[in-house]
């Protein structure tokens, strides 16, 4: 599956809907940290629509700091991968996990 769906640019807007059709099984999601965003966020995330997602409804949504993920540079990509891989499999990189 490519990272983004034919059809969807790296700009686009998604949908709910569109969210849904992709079936993904964790959504990373990054919230900026300004007053109307956070207010909108409030009422978007406690909508029947978003926690109809299943990905929202299993617990498989996770909110993500601007840090590193807004950053290019090699020491944010490993931050960025070393995240993504706890996050993803709840297993910390590295470390000898039960």
């Amino acid at each position: 599956m490519p990272l983004v769906p034919e059809g969807i640019s790296d700009q686009s807007v998604l949908t709910i809907e569109q969210l849904r059709e992709m079936g993904a099984g964790h959504l990373l999601v990054l919230v900026r940290q300004d007053s109307e965003t956070l207010a909108f966020w409030r009422a978007f995330s406690s909508s029947p629509e978003w926690m109809s997602l299943p990905s929202v409804r299993s617990g498989r949504m996770h909110l993500v700091s601007s840090h590193p993920w807004r950053e290019y540079s090699p020491a944010a990509m490993q931050l960025m991968a070393e995240s993504a891989a706890r996050l993803l499999t709840g297993q910390v990189p590295g470390l000898k996990n039960p």
